[in-house]
């Protein structure tokens, strides 16, 4: 089993152009927890649920009204996102995929064709659960 097999090709994305609201929003309505950031077809970023954490709740224990907070989820998606983005190509076993999502703790690894550097899929944690679900 490869990324080709585990990944999910029509996944949520947003461009390089969105706004925190936008992710946030695309995050509930879609109930994911990772998102790519798109140049064209090419991935600039990706944005997890734990990059929002990180701007917001530290903006939330600094208010002297938590309650009252409100965040500027105007702001770009590129001040949140990871550029540094571990990918994979869409032969990588699921064993190398299982221990670079293990050894770098991250929950998605988006897969790219290492040619074109086109964005092809985006393998999570859920993906590869269900594809071992199948096996057993």
């Amino acid at each position: 089993m490869n990324a080709r097999n585990l990944m999910t090709r029509d996944m949520a994305s947003v461009r390089l152009s969105a706004t925190l609201h936008e992710v946030v929003n695309l995050m509930h309505d879609e109930d994911v927890r990772h998102v790519p950031v798109l140049e064209g077809r090419y991935l600039r970023g990706m944005v997890s649920d734990r990059d929002v954490r990180s701007v917001t709740l530290p903006m939330m224990l600094a208010a002297e009204n938590p309650g009252q907070q409100r965040f500027d989820l105007g702001a770009s998606v590129a001040d949140v996102m990871q550029t540094d983005v571990i990918t994979v190509g869409p032969e990588a076993s699921a064993e190398e995929i299982i221990d670079l999502m293990m050894d770098h703790k991250v929950g998605a690894l988006p897969v790219v064709d290492h040619e074109t550097e086109q964005l092809l899929g985006i393998v999570s944690y859920i993906d590869v659960l269900r594809a071992a679900r199948d096996l057993l």
